[in-house]
């Protein structure tokens, strides 16, 4: 008889721990969370948790109105929940701040001043191109005796940044001798 009884209570309390795995569910709109009573979150990590599931529907999103709706008890057997603590929740998706399209703007001027300068080398003339400053474009000539237009040239790499690269005006260009380190012509791209 002892066995049976005991038998009984350990199939009515692994019952209900096998339970749990169906009580919780997520949507992008919001889920339901379980949490053991001893072994569980707290009330801030199940907040976690919970915003963790909104992210899986949309990167931008995080839980709100997270509601305890069912208590859990040690040896609570019989219930909803039995000794797991049964959380609902809603997911709001945030807006995007200023802070990160800022950085991503920063990080499309940076990848095009990259790509400039790497055109740059490619033109026939020149030996070497650099960003010496923000405000500052340095081109080094291999001929500089050739008879450049350098007036042109530096319009043409200023519209050509613009257009191609998107890097916007407000520096200078300065056209550099490798011979004497010397600046050949200084072009205001503004």
């Amino acid at each position: 008889m002892k066995k049976l009884f005991l038998y009984m209570f350990l199939s009515l309390f692994l019952s209900s721990c096998a339970t749990v795995p169906r009580l919780e569910y997520s949507y992008p709109t919001g889920g339901q969370l379980t949490s053991h009573v001893l072994m569980g979150y707290d009330d801030e990590n199940v907040k976690i948790k919970a915003t963790q599931e909104c992210m899986k529907f949309n990167k931008n999103s995080k839980a709100k109105n997270l509601i305890k709706r069912y208590e859990g008890a040690i040896g609570k057997v019989l219930g909803e929940g039995g000794e797991y603590d049964i959380w609902i929740y809603d997911c709001e998706i945030l807006k995007s701040n200023k802070k990160t399209t800022s950085s991503n703007s920063e990080t499309t001027k940076k990848i095009g001043k990259d790509e400039m300068i790497l055109s740059l080398k490619n033109i026939p003339g020149v030996a070497d191109a650099s960003w010496a400053q923000s405000i500052s474009l340095w081109i080094v000539m291999t001929n500089p005796n050739a008879g450049h237009d350098f007036d042109k040239m530096g319009y043409m790499v200023c519209n050509g940044g613009v257009t191609n690269f998107r890097v916007s005006k407000g520096y200078t260009i300065t056209f550099w001798n490798p011979y004497t380190k010397k600046p050949i012509k200084k072009f205001q791209c503004y």
